[in-house]
């Protein structure tokens, strides 16, 4: 036991090394801010869980409006009667989320699609178009900012250089109407590209191991500590976006997403006991079932408050929580220590 226990305090032992070896300046994580991420799917829980934790939360972001069959914005129903709930209470900036998803029929979707990226970027009347679009659909719904969720565009350098100028031209525009702009970044994306000043850039850190691969976490140290210097060269303020839950793999591939609340309770149905990976601080456990393996890898409260006091020690003052719902003892996050 006493093993078991030195190991969960590892991850903060190598945080103290890093500083008094490297000269980093230790941060303060009780000053962190702190957004989080509402979907579509799941807001009741979501719900549930703002009114636990709303008081630490400075920003939500409404995930998502998308594309319909037409290429023209919507927004799901459950996202318009959840937000118009929320809104009635005291919340800070509340942010419409557009993604480049495109509803395709009978129920399915395409997902990050760059096709139709392509489309609203192919002239300057199309981009300035869509750049209209977005700002009166998030007037006419009451959001004081947007945020722009466009993943892959950094696999295509024309549209990257499209979409570098369609930010530029949202920003200018959405700033005459008084919106806050907030931009979503994959980790794999080149920072070095001139983007420009003026949006919150989000970098997501997560995804490290996912659906796309063999078990692990979301992520671990060295991939946090990895993004968080490569943050340094975008402009202005950027947050470090940390993902709650994990995945749930079956014989090594295969993997879905899964959620902490649903961990739990397969572990105590399988009668597993999860154990507390040292340089991540997720927890993990693996279980048989009809001749197949399968093991999972989740994030908890601790391994999230770990993680913020990692960006608190490299000096920053923003995080992003993907997402709410699902998530046991929320309303500790950030807590003092480390919430250990």
């Amino acid at each position: 036991m006493k093993f078991k226990i030195a190991k969960s305090f590892v991850f903060c032992v190598s945080v103290a090394v890093i500083i008094s070896c490297s000269g980093v300046p230790s941060g303060n994580a009780s000053n962190m801010r702190i957004s989080s991420w509402m979907v579509y799917w799941d807001m009741d829980r979501g719900q549930q869980e703002y009114h636990k934790i709303g008081g630490k939360i400075q920003s939500i972001s409404y995930f998502a409006a998308y594309f319909d069959e037409r290429n023209q914005l919507f927004i799901p129903q459950e996202l318009m009667t959840a937000q118009k709930n929320i809104k009635k209470e005291k919340t800070g900036t509340s942010y419409l989320t557009i993604v480049n998803d495109k509803k395709t029929g009978h129920g399915k979707n395409s997902l990050k699609d760059l096709d139709v990226l392509r489309g609203v970027f192919k002239d300057e009347y199309s981009l300035e178009h869509h750049v209209h679009d977005i700002i009166e659909l998030a007037e006419k719904n009451n959001y004081n900012g947007i945020e722009i969720d466009y993943e892959q565009v950094w696999k295509d350098p024309e549209l990257q250089k499209k979409f570098l100028h369609f930010l530029e031209i949202l920003y200018t525009q959405s700033s005459q109407k008084g919106l806050k702009l907030r931009v979503d970044l994959e980790p794999a994306t080149p920072f070095a590209d001139p983007y420009p000043l003026g949006p919150q850039y989000v970098v997501m850190m997560y995804n490290l191991y996912g659906t796309h691969s063999g078990p692990g976490p979301k992520a671990n140290e060295p991939f946090i500590v990895r993004v968080s210097q490569g943050m340094a060269l975008l402009p202005g303020h950027t947050s470090a976006a940390f993902a709650t839950g994990g995945c749930v793999w079956e014989d090594g591939n295969n993997g879905r997403l899964i959620s902490e609340q649903d961990a739990v309770s397969l572990a105590e149905e399988q009668r597993a006991k999860p154990e507390r990976d040292t340089a991540s601080q997720c927890l993990h456990f693996e279980y048989m079932k009809e001749g197949h393996q399968y093991v999972v890898w989740y994030a908890d409260r601790q391994t999230l408050n770990a993680w913020i006091h990692l960006m608190a020690v490299y000096g920053h003052t923003d995080v992003s929580i993907w997402r709410l719902g699902g998530n046991l003892q929320i309303e500790r996050l950030n807590e003092r220590g480390g919430g250990t």
